[in-house]
């Protein structure tokens, strides 16, 4: 009877092991072997890459950025700049470097040129970390843009899930005029969303050639506004590299940290024009026709399981939310350490539109 239990059990136990195997998936695969030069080359060339790529996420949303320069400043210690956009480091607080999407760094300082839209993030660690060698900064020495080359734009769209989205195209136009200045853009193929702000781009040797900046999203035509795709802007090394190069420490602001709600969201309209190229579903949406959509929520921040993503914030502390604008305004008089704010938030449960309140601690 001794022996027939223990067979029993060793059976029970044998295929719950095998189950648990499938439930995991296949239990082996077989090496991707590229059999084309070119491909294996690419391939070998974004893993390089992607290394000196990084998301930098601030107290209103996040970008991506590369790191360009290391500098020692004791035996232990080294300190990384990093380009990004300007814009994505406006009016922010906290900003942190995410080497990772599980490393992270606190930014000390920057410097930036509105009128470039670049901005030179720098941060401390004791570890040794990849960076970019770019020329057109240490060298002062310019690549050259052709027409219809093929261009690599590596960044964080979305959230800090799609870390290191890769996206190929073109270089459609050289030379254009941004901000008034000349020759300071180009235009290219390669998609780019939000959270791609910041994020390098690169041509097929491997250099640094812009950084990704903006992208059309509509054409008007008869009135109405068709969706466009294609058509991105990267700043020009060329000409800003100069810039970068001459900045010097009294050009550097320290960084003020700040309370943060530790949300990233996005108007609805720009989510609903935007979610399926980032691979969102919009019927997880409530119905609603003003608020916020919620895309990513800090784990270390007390909104982490009581905020949502796709939940729809509406209100705050009673007061109805218009749009992105409105609701960082709305906010920004709350932001005190150790304040709590109440959000209202329109929910989709089992597909009905539910409304709820939670309360969320400033940290």
């Amino acid at each position: 009877m001794k022996k027939v239990l223990r067979f029993i059990i060793c059976f029970v136990l044998l295929i719950t092991i095998i189950s648990c195997k499938k439930v995991d998936g296949l239990e082996e695969y077989t090496p991707y072997v590229s059999t084309s030069e070119s491909e294996s080359y690419f391939i070998d060339l974004v893993s390089e890459l992607s290394l000196s790529t990084v998301a930098v996420k601030t107290s209103s949303g996040h970008g991506s950025g590369i790191v360009f320069r290391k500098e020692s400043i004791n035996n232990n210690l080294f300190q990384y700049s990093v380009i990004t956009n300007s814009h994505v480091i406006k009016n922010a607080s906290n900003i942190s470097i995410y080497y990772s999407p599980t490393e992270t760094y606190t930014v000390i300082d920057y410097a930036e040129n509105t009128s470039y839209d670049i901005a030179i993030l720098r941060f401390q660690t004791n570890k040794s970390l990849e960076y970019k060698h770019v020329q057109q900064i240490e060298d002062s020495i310019g690549i050259e843009l052709v027409q219809g080359q093929t261009v690599i734009a590596i960044g964080s769209p979305y959230s800090l899930e799609l870390f290191n989205f890769v996206s190929t195209g073109i270089l459609s136009k050289t030379n254009l005029t941004y901000n008034g200045i000349k020759n300071l853009s180009f235009m290219h193929s390669a998609n780019i969303n939000p959270g791609n702000s910041g994020g390098p781009l690169f041509n097929l040797n491997g250099d640094l050639i812009g950084i990704n900046t903006s992208k059309i999203p509509y054409i008007e035509s008869g009135g109405d506004n068709i969706p466009a795709s294609a058509l991105s802007y990267a700043m020009n090394l060329n000409v800003f590299g100069p810039w970068v190069k001459n900045l010097k420490e009294s050009d550097y602001v320290g960084t003020v940290k700040k309370p943060m709600l530790g949300v990233t969201v996005m108007n609805i309209d720009v989510f609903l024009t935007e979610a399926e190229s980032l691979n969102l579903d919009p019927l997880l949406i409530a119905n609603e026709v003003h608020g916020v959509i919620v895309v990513y929520i800090d784990s270390t921040k007390d909104a982490y399981n009581k905020v949502l993503v796709y939940d729809t914030i509406t209100h705050i502390n009673g007061l109805s939310i218009a749009n992105l604008e409105d609701f960082t305004n709305k906010l920004k008089v709350h932001l005190i350490f150790g304040n709590s704010v109440e959000l209202t938030i329109s929910r989709k449960v089992s597909g009905v539109d539910t409304v709820i309140k939670v309360n969320v601690l400033l940290t």
